[in-house]
């Protein structure tokens, strides 16, 4: 893999050996090529790809390397860390001269040895499960397992799933076996809403929370030493969130009020039928015809007095609070992540669904009637908060925690504390 073409000086002798260049037009060189003198090729002819591996021997070495770094990937990462540049070295000597890949007996013998030293690294079975289950980190000597677990980005969406799945499975077992069409109906705002929360997340900061967590919070390995860091706490601007917030909000307060004046049918309580019978207290919920939206009416007009007044008290706060302020120096305000916008789509659609759910037939008014009014309520409050971010936009320390401390306790926030972090 290291032999290197022999460089011709331009008063025709070979430069790394020093002999003469008399032979240089007789034939191909020691690498098997035609000579320069020669075109690089006899007429009629092109080069093959073997012959442009043997001019270019770095290039090949640099195919071959990456080859070999692709299926070292089977390997835990700590130990790749550790054993893998030397293993690159290895199958590199071991490899013939012109060879851009591993091999497929070696690439499969690779795989093989990753699985088994994952397997071997890594707890038993049992305790694989108390930790996806409960939580409940392994012993100390499978802190190498922990740390890749936790510093993989499936990580973070297989505990999301985790949580969700027994929520999912609770609101579609009786489905199933009342109707199977409304599992539908019950299943995927659950599924939309998992998606959302994955979406919304930071990967990064999740990551860094869940290895204080799970990692740091244990300490150091006997007969090791950890470099002590320390960062500043992150919080996501004001502007961006308070647009999204404002967005959600709005489609919600529009969508469901819709849904409420449009609503074929609603559910109310009844007397149960007695049959002369004595009964001392019975009720029971029936879906029936909608006979005039006049009620809905009156709801969202007191909802929307209520936001006023609402709005009004948090303006007074801002207004109040805002110029005093505390400086923030252990703080680092982040932009919302790239996928904010795909969540609040998803989040806008999936609004706009369940409203149609509802206009269409399908459900009743459920879910408009508790939803609609809460949005309507708050759509004056998030106007007011989305005002105050843009007045202090020109602070690099102010947040959207900030304007939400001081709308719900009516004082400054508390002053961020540095974080402790692992390198």
């Amino acid at each position: 893999m290291s032999a290197q073409p022999p460089v011709v000086s331009p008063d025709g002798t070979d430069a790394p050996d020093g002999t003469d260049g008399t032979d240089a037009a007789d034939g191909p060189d020691v690498a098997g090529c035609p000579d320069a003198t020669d075109g690089g090729a006899a007429a009629g002819t092109s080069a093959t790809p073997d012959h442009l591996a043997a001019l270019r021997p770095e290039t090949r070495a640099v195919t071959f390397v990456r080859s070999a770094q692709r299926w070292l990937l089977a390997y835990p990462p700590s130990w790749r860390t550790r054993h893998g540049a030397e293993l690159v070295d290895v199958l590199a000597d071991l490899a013939e001269p012109s060879a851009t890949r591993v091999d497929t007996r070696t690439a499969a013998g690779l795989v093989v040895g990753g699985l088994r030293t994952r397997w071997r690294t890594g707890p038993p079975p049992a305790a694989r499960l108390a930790f996806w289950v409960f939580d409940t980190p392994p012993s100390a000597r499978y802190g190498d397992w922990l740390r890749d677990t936790v510093a993989a980005r499936r990580f973070r969406v297989m505990r999301w799933l985790r949580g969700c799945t027994p929520a999912l499975l609770l609101l579609a077992v009786p489905g199933v076996r009342d109707d199977p069409r409304s599992v539908v109906a019950l299943v995927a705002p659950g599924v939309a809403l998992y998606g959302v929360l994955v979406l919304l997340t930071n990967g990064e900061r999740t990551r860094r929370w869940m290895t204080q967590r799970f990692v740091a919070s244990r300490g150091p390995e006997p007969g090791t030493r950890l470099p002590v860091v320390v960062l500043p706490r992150q919080r996501v601007a004001a502007v961006p969130s308070t647009v999204a917030a404002l967005v959600v909000v709005g489609v919600g307060a529009v969508a469901w009020s819709v849904a409420g004046w449009l609503v074929p049918s609603v559910v109310t309580w009844v007397s149960c039928p007695t049959d002369g019978l004595p009964v001392v207290a019975c009720a029971e919920n029936v879906t029936m015809p909608r006979t005039s939206p006049t009620g809905w009416l009156v709801t969202l007009a007191v909802s929307c007095v209520v936001g006023g007044l609402l709005a009004l008290g948090a303006w007074r706060r801002l207004r109040r609070v805002l110029p005093s302020l505390p400086d923030q120096p252990w703080r680092e305000v982040v932009p919302l992540v790239r996928t904010a916008p795909v969540g609040v789509a998803v989040v806008a659609a999936a609004i706009v669904a369940s409203a149609a759910w509802e206009v269409v037939g399908i459900g009743v008014l459920t879910f408009s009637a508790v939803a609609a009014p809460v949005c309507v309520a708050a759509l004056p409050v998030l106007l007011v908060l989305r005002r105050a971010a843009r007045r202090t936009a020109h602070l690099t320390d102010v947040a959207a925690v900030d304007l939400w401390a001081v709308v719900l306790r009516g004082r400054p926030p508390r002053v961020d504390e540095p974080q402790p972090g692992l390198v």
